[in-house]
């Protein structure tokens, strides 16, 4: 039975998928020295972005076999102690990028149309009547949507974009295959490459 320790809180579905191993944790997030006093009889780890993994912490790990780490990134984790003390290190990519391209394209929505600060005016019950210019946002429809690089994220945005109409622009290290973005909205112009300069010359967000 191997011992695993689950730094930050977890949904209660997922601390079941562990099975009858030895866990602690799960309810609460760790700081250092807790993390410290447990790590050297743990088998396994499951993190998030914010723990201190660095080789300090890892030296200290004598057990350790792996390392799961609850975020597509690993920037807190020493790859190299890591890799030295034959600690397998894990993360979980393409399962949050439609969610935070959904984050992002509401932010977006939030600016163009008001959103929030119409929200703030119904629910201080301030009195207003309708006319044209009252809370006037901008649509998107037409409008160029610049995109900073075209991995998931920016994948995922662009599609929300095209399908809102825009017309889509990225800057990138190299061509991507944009045949998904184009089939979502086929009356909007072909999304493409160009540099950072005219990204920021031609796009309206």
């Amino acid at each position: 039975m191997a011992r695993i320790i689950v730094t930050a809180p977890q949904m209660p579905e997922a601390l079941d998928r562990l099975g009858d191993h030895d866990v602690v944790g799960g309810d609460h997030f760790m700081d250092r020295a807790e993390l410290e006093s447990l790590i050297g009889d743990a088998d396994a780890l499951l993190t998030s972005l914010s723990d201190p993994l660095d080789a300090e912490m890892l030296a200290r790990a004598d057990r350790l076999k792996v390392i799961g780490q609850c975020a597509a990134g690993f920037n807190n984790i020493d790859l190299d102690a890591a890799t030295a003390r034959g600690i397998v290190v894990t993360t979980t990519p393409g399962v949050l990028h439609e969610a935070t391209a959904d984050l992002a394209f509401g932010l977006m929505l939030m600016v163009t149309r008001r959103l929030g600060e119409a929200e703030r005016l119904v629910r201080a019950g301030t009195p207003w009547r309708y006319d044209h210019t009252f809370m006037l946002g901008a649509g998107l429809q037409g409008a160029t949507l610049g995109i900073v690089g075209l991995g998931q994220i920016g994948e995922a945005m662009a599609r929300r974009g095209a399908a809102f109409g825009m017309d889509v622009v990225y800057d990138a290290r190299h061509d991507h295959d944009v045949s998904a973005i184009d089939a979502v909205n086929p009356h909007t112009a072909a999304t493409r490459r160009v540099d950072l300069q005219e990204l920021l010359a031609v796009s309206d967000v």
